[in-house]
């Protein structure tokens, strides 16, 4: 069963410079994908998480990759993850201002704020932020654009967006049932490190 990204020690090397020159932005990606996929009792997943925390308190800006980190994980904390979101959208990055977004555009109370946040993202290339507020053939259109290429390198965009693509293929959602086709996008979104969709993709085939 794959349950990482394939290219995972090729993204790890690519920020090790920025980081090594105390980018905290780099460090923060480089101990992303150090961790992502990994079980928490695992040394690389212990080794990843703590760059990554590092980063955050040094550079708010870097917290939602802590936050995406945690993110699918039994032992996820949604409170703690809800924080560190806030946390790098005030330090204006607007994957954090995406995750936050969303979950506001869900309440009717504060929908409006929501949508202020998403279209903020969605106008800084968070293709996800684009589609959150469409529905039917739009939403589609937009998750498949962010399955193909994510959106300003936030790590988590594309694998959601094929597990959702997987989803509808897989339910018929607003398209003919193609199981076929769903177990490959549930497997795209495994190997970008989505671990629920590695079950899903067996299961569909």
């Amino acid at each position: 069963m794959r349950r990482v990204a394939a290219d995972k020690k090729g993204a790890i090397a690519a920020y090790e410079k920025g980081c090594a020159a105390n980018d905290q932005m780099a460090c923060a990606y480089k101990g992303h994908f150090q961790a992502k996929g990994l079980p928490e009792y695992d040394a690389g997943y212990k080794e990843g998480f703590a760059l990554a925390k590092k980063a955050c308190d040094a550079e708010p800006k870097s917290c939602g990759l802590l936050a995406a980190l945690d993110y699918g994980l039994e032992a996820s904390n949604f409170k703690s993850q809800r924080e560190l979101n806030d946390k790098a959208c005030k330090a204006g990055d607007q994957g954090g201002c995406y995750y936050i977004g969303r979950e506001l555009y869900g309440e009717e109370a504060t929908k409006a704020e929501g949508k202020k946040l998403l279209d903020g993202a969605c106008a800084a290339n968070v293709y996800a932020a684009c589609t959150w507020t469409a529905s039917g053939a739009d939403r589609m259109k937009g998750e498949a654009v962010t399955c193909e290429k994510g959106g300003m390198g936030w790590p988590n965009e594309a694998q959601f967006a094929c597990d959702f693509l997987a989803e509808a293929n897989a339910t018929g959602k607003d398209m003919p049932v193609d199981m076929k086709k769903a177990a490959a996008l549930y497997q795209k979104a495994c190997d970008l490190g989505l671990q629920s969709s590695c079950m899903k993709a067996i299961a569909a085939q």
